[in-house]
């Protein structure tokens, strides 16, 4: 057999892209000893490549969970931020070039984390910046949600409407950070179950207080439940709180009862 071909036999199968990329995105969170064996060596040894991509990943990564959480920086620290930003990566990397919607699970990974245990307040801080920053980047031009009532009217609701369930004074925390830092101390810092609203208007991002009735009717709405089944569970949650449900949705700034067919103004 011709030494050519023989040879032929001995190669290693070739990658696909979707392979190698995979590969590298791995290499690039752990001690892989894959691009060692690999990855050809340029100018400088393989592992130091592997340590500039790093550096921009987390970089990159630690930036962009940093400006959809301010109050978190503030509260913490850069430098702190900056760890727990890198770690965070290492354990939900991104999974795409766009980072807007990267973080989602960034409260989650706060409440886990040993080292944020004396800051039980944090995840709920981490929870209302993510919904705050996602609520004011939403498409502007997106038409509301309806939701039929009777034969002729309908519920509409801003289409960045977004409901937030919090146990600690997140709101009071973030507020407290933006006018002055000696209010924190003020702040009541008990384990209450808090419900709120945010949406988009004309003039920013706003936000205010539900009752229990309130949030579990909009709650089963934007879950997919019909009007009359969100009116059930409201009367199951908080009978006692129903008629607060006129000024709280059907009044709401961020609601608008209308006709059937009737264009939104």
């Amino acid at each position: 057999m011709p030494r050519c071909v023989e040879r032929k036999w001995n190669l290693r199968p070739m990658l696909s892209l979707a392979d190698l990329q995979m590969r590298f995105a791995e290499a690039l969170r752990t001690d892989s000893a894959w691009p060692r064996r690999m990855l050809r060596a340029g100018p400088c040894p393989v592992e130091e490549c592997l340590d500039i991509y790093r550096a921009n990943v987390i970089g990159a990564v630690t930036n962009a969970l940093a400006l959809s959480h301010p109050t978190v920086v503030r509260l913490v620290g850069e430098s702190f931020f900056g760890r727990l930003g890198r770690d965070y990566a290492f354990d939900a990397p991104p999974r795409s070039g766009c980072l807007w919607h990267y973080g989602d699970g960034f409260a989650d990974f706060l409440a886990r984390d040993a080292r944020t245990h004396a800051l039980p307040y944090l995840a709920d801080v981490a929870r209302l910046d993510r919904i705050l920053d996602r609520v004011g980047n939403a498409a502007p031009s997106e038409p509301p949600r309806r939701f039929v009532l009777d034969a002729r009217t309908q519920l509409e609701l801003e289409s960045s409407l977004q409901l937030l369930e919090l146990e600690w004074p997140a709101d009071e925390i973030r507020a407290a950070i933006e006018r002055d830092e000696d209010l924190l101390e003020q702040i009541d810092l008990k384990p209450v179950r808090r419900t709120r609203v945010v949406w988009r208007s004309a003039s920013g991002v706003m936000m205010r207080p539900l009752g229990d009735a309130s949030y579990a009717f909009l709650r089963a709405l934007l879950d997919g439940a019909s009007v009359e089944e969100a009116f059930l569970a409201a009367i199951d949650h908080a009978p006692q709180a129903v008629g607060d449900m006129d000024q709280e949705v059907l009044r709401a700034p961020y609601a608008r009862v209308s006709l059937i067919g009737e264009a939104a103004s």
